[in-house]
């Protein structure tokens, strides 16, 4: 396990895409209860441990946790605390503390012990842009390591560092609980849903989404945790799932000096290719009337009909489609055997062709056969829906909605991927609040206004 930070690399990228895996990263930050603190497992350990020979009783742990550090300034002490935009890397008129608040270890409802809750904003540049509003936890034993938690979706929620780490082993107590200081941010603007573009027809706003605003709030973070207990961290994280999973993977490309290792669950990647996707998705789903659309009752058969082709595939009948490659081979016969007669809609118990083509556009990759994306992309994935993949029913809210013809703007009566579509063609691209989405051509180059 090293214990200086090299002058240019990026330091361990850690997926966490199961228990065992975050299990292990807590363990190695020296966030473990029940003894696990960190003994004797870094994050990429140089070589693995010889089969049998485990170290005796006695024998001290390699990571030894450092001492908790305790606070050199009062929390109420940092209310008003103004910090100058010199200390920002990126352009910003500063930030300031709107509160500093105590939080006992014993008040009510807070299971964290006891922490100082600072909240703030860091002032746009562009008048007409939003503040970055933020959150930083400071624990009153800090364990001298940093963790910032990213969004999801379209952001404009304030992540505010408290929560336990999604996908954690069950009972796991937050990071913050454990001593880290916390901290996250809304991407620079305000908004009740996950799902709501309109920022992106801001400058500022837009970049403050695309990375920005997590650089800042960065900075503006480990300025507090060295007010407050006047040394820097040993080490830092960052934490994100899907939106935040992409940040975490982007932000040590731009930033690489910035954290000591990222845990990104589920990383959004892809995203233009993935918002155009979702744009072919509610053409074949709401073109010519809606003649594609597929209410609950036939998502769920076009589900069953997998399941029941493909579940023993892998030897096992557990309702998983474990043999995803095998499973792709039936993807005709299972077609075949959902088709109405004639093609024509008649009832929940098949699928019209018009229907059968809106499966192909949810299963299918999207190709990119005139233009490629500016990173030279020229393909996005498809969703997987002949292969287990959940559109609809229990375990998804991610339903192809309740109506034929949709909402301008699209809205949750309507299918969730076409939502997102929806946002990001009005208002990354056309920025055109009113813009018929129905019809931008995902894959005519000529539909691109702004590219």
């Amino acid at each position: 396990m090293r214990t200086t930070r090299p002058a240019s690399m990026i330091r361990a990228v850690l997926y966490a895409i199961g228990l065992s895996l975050v299990s292990l990263i807590l363990a190695a930050c020296g966030g473990g209860g029940g003894g696990g603190g960190g003994g004797g497992v870094g994050l990429l350990p140089a070589t693995p441990p010889a089969s049998g020979n485990n170290p005796p009783s006695n024998d001290p742990p390699d990571n030894q946790p450092p001492a908790p550090v305790q606070p050199v300034v009062a929390c109420a002490d940092l209310n008003g605390k103004s910090l100058p935009a010199t200390l920002i890397s990126l352009p910003t008129q500063g930030a300031t503390v709107t509160s500093a608040t105590p939080v006992a270890a014993g008040d009510a409802g807070n299971t964290l012990g006891d922490y100082c809750r600072v909240r703030g904003t860091i002032q746009p540049v562009d008048p007409s842009a939003s503040v970055i509003n933020f959150a930083v936890n400071l624990p009153e034993k800090w364990n001298q390591k940093t963790i910032h938690f990213g969004g999801g979706g379209f952001d404009g929620v304030l992540i505010d560092g408290t929560e336990v780490i999604r996908f954690g082993p069950a009972g796991k107590p937050a990071p913050l609980a454990l001593g880290y200081a916390t901290y996250g941010d809304d991407s620079g603007h305000q908004s009740s849903s996950i799902t709501d573009g309109r920022f992106a027809a801001n400058d500022e706003q837009l970049a403050n989404y695309g990375g920005n605003s997590l650089k800042k709030t960065r900075d503006v973070a480990q300025a507090l945790v060295f007010a407050r207990y006047a040394v820097k961290p040993k080490h830092a994280y960052f934490l994100g799932t899907s939106t935040g999973g992409r940040d975490a993977l982007s932000y040590i490309q731009r930033w690489p000096e910035d954290y000591d290792g990222v845990i990104a669950n589920e990383p959004a990647l892809n995203y233009t290719g993935t918002r155009l996707s979702n744009v072919a998705v509610g053409r074949a789903l709401y073109n010519n009337g809606g003649a594609g659309w597929m209410n609950v009752a036939k998502t769920l058969l076009v589900q069953r009909t997998v399941m029941q082709a493909c579940d023993k595939l892998d030897g096992a009948a557990d309702n998983i489609v474990s043999n995803v490659e095998s499973c792709r081979l039936l993807n005709a016969q299972i077609i075949a055997s959902l088709r109405c007669s004639g093609g024509a809609d008649t009832g929940d118990t098949c699928l019209s062709d018009a229907q059968i083509a809106t499966v192909h556009a949810i299963e299918s990759p999207l190709d990119f056969t005139t233009y490629s994306l500016a990173n030279g992309v020229k393909r996005a994935g498809g969703y997987n829906l002949l292969e287990g993949a959940l559109v609809a029913g229990p375990y998804t809210t991610r339903d192809l909605g309740t109506r034929k013809v949709p909402g301008n703007p699209a809205t949750s009566s309507d299918a969730n991927m076409y939502v997102t579509g929806d946002q990001w063609v009005k208002f990354f691209v056309t920025r055109i609040a009113g813009f018929d989405t129905l019809t931008f051509d995902p894959l005519a180059r000529a539909a691109m206004p702004r590219a």
